[in-house]
């Protein structure tokens, strides 16, 4: 069973601990169409609800996001979003601080495989 970290926190539970067992949802809006733009990708069981618009598709990945922790970014909007690694980075190998495409409706999940490398695995 999942549940939201700020339910766990009400409920006692120390918020460092309960944002490490807890999901919780970040709201974030595209900005630009290049690497850097945007509030970072958010990790660690933190589900990022990604907003586009026309010339406002891009999200980067937070720099700080450990070796082997995961995140999860949803486009929920019509237009794809522009996923971006933290600079020197790169996404499944590709070129060093190259974007990676999530469609509209659809969900990434990152994995931070090494210090420059994420693999992003994107639904059906």
């Amino acid at each position: 069973m999942t549940a939201l970290a700020n339910d766990l926190t009400s409920l006692g539970m120390a918020p460092a601990l309960a944002s490490r067992v807890g999901v919780s949802n970040q709201s974030l809006t595209g900005v630009g169409t290049a690497q850097g733009g945007s509030s970072p990708v958010v990790y660690g069981g933190t589900v990022n609800r990604l907003t586009t618009a026309g010339g406002a598709t891009a999200c980067t990945i937070d720099s700080a996001f450990p070796v082997g922790q995961t995140a999860i970014v949803q486009t929920i909007s019509a237009t794809t979003g522009l996923l971006f690694p933290p600079s020197g980075g790169k996404i499944n190998n590709g070129s060093a601080n190259a974007s990676f495409s999530v469609a509209q409706n659809k969900t990434a999940l990152i994995y931070r495989w090494s210090t420059v490398e994420f693999i992003v695995f994107l639904s059906a």
